[in-house]
């Protein structure tokens, strides 16, 4: 429809009882005029706002339409500044936009108007409905933050657009085909109560790297995680390396503590640069390898800078090898991210030769390297 001239999509609105081919021949014609564009006599909003009354008001009510025709014509809930406010207090950061894509912070309280300006920039050119998603998201965790605190231990920031990520991935694990935006709103909450508390439990009937997906994109670290980053820095003189992301010991050390904030900020930072939820888990897990064999090895310190991703490919080499695959990189990877962690011939096997190869390599002071 996006080629359609100006008389055909009118010509579409005219001809259907479909109120989604409705809405979205609305929505082009409102991203080339506005909404304040008159057709047969109305306004473009005032024809949106008729459909999503229509959608809301339905037996079977189409929830897709609805969160479009409020995103088309601007809707704000007066009630994400405390929800805000209340996940701030909380001690989390709050990040809107959309799924790889551009994100923005929010660290302090701010206005509800600033908070709708800041989503509809970054959600509305790409998919409006999550304009208004991620509204109800921030209404929800604000909620769940006060009468569910512990299923935030471990999440320092709420990246909207990746837990969006994580409920469609997970509908399209158990529900093919249906949208996350055609959930009612009982629904999503329902939903996501579900992904913070499997986040919590072992998952058994669903795949490993189905689990990490979900840890990487709530954007959980393990207890003290931290606390260890900050001791990994303390012996490694070069700090660490994630892509184009450089940690560096100092003055990282001289200017922060390890209880502040600002540190774990920091951390959170250089995990941003990994793209992909079950990328970043992995390399959570790469860092807790080093810090823990770097714990039970006081007497090894590293002389160069820690290169997460050296590490985790020489991982990855070895799994290959032990595995004897002859399948591609790319499905070597993906069944790497597929297997277990803490089990026999598991990721921290791997991952915990390849620091001491990496130890080995570029310069280590001490004697011996164990993580067992």
């Amino acid at each position: 429809m996006s080629s359609y001239t100006d008389r055909r999509l009118i010509d579409v609105y005219q001809s259907t009882e479909d109120i989604s081919i409705k809405s979205q021949s609305l929505r082009l014609l409102s991203q080339r005029h506005g909404t304040e564009y008159l057709v047969n006599g109305s306004t473009i909003c005032s024809l949106l706002e008729n459909i999503r009354m229509q959608a809301s008001h339905s037996s079977t009510p189409d929830w897709s339409v609805v969160r479009l025709c409020s995103a088309l014509t601007l809707k704000v809930t007066d009630s994400l500044a405390p929800s805000i406010t209340t996940l701030l207090v909380s001690g989390k950061l709050v990040a809107l936009g959309l799924f790889s894509g551009e994100e923005e912070v929010i660290s302090k309280p701010i206005n509800p108007s600033a908070i709708g300006d800041k989503l509809y920039r970054l959600c509305q050119p790409l998919e409006p409905r999550e304009t208004v998603l991620q509204q109800e998201l921030i209404l929800l965790l604000g909620q769940l933050s006060t009468t569910r605190p512990k299923l935030f231990d471990g999440i320092l920031k709420l990246r909207l657009g990746w837990i969006v990520h994580a409920m469609q991935m997970t509908l399209a694990c158990d529900t093919p085909g249906l949208s996350v935006y055609s959930l009612s709103p009982s629904s999503v909450d329902k939903l996501l109560l579900q992904l913070l508390q499997y986040s919590k439990t072992s998952t058994p009937l669903r795949p490993v790297i189905w689990k990490r997906d979900l840890l990487g994109s709530l954007g959980s670290v393990p207890d003290n995680f931290y606390g260890r980053l900050w001791y990994l820095l303390e012996r490694s003189s070069k700090g660490i390396q994630l892509y184009d992301y450089h940690l560096p010991q100092q003055p990282t050390l001289s200017h922060l503590t390890v209880e502040e904030m600002s540190f774990a900020v920091l951390v959170e930072d250089m995990l941003s640069v990994v793209r992909d939820p079950v990328h970043r888990h992995v390399v959570v897990e790469v860092l807790t390898v080093v810090a823990v064999i770097l714990e039970r090895n006081p007497e090894v310190s590293f002389e160069n800078a820690i290169i997460v991703e050296k590490i985790l490919a020489q991982a990855i080499s070895l799994f290959k090898a032990h595995t004897k695959s002859t399948e591609s990189d790319d499905k070597v990877r993906v069944a790497f991210y597929n297997t277990p962690s803490d089990v026999v011939d598991g990721t921290y096997s791997y991952i915990a030769k390849a620091v001491c190869l990496q130890l080995l390599d570029t310069g280590i002071s001490g004697s011996d390297c164990s993580f067992m």
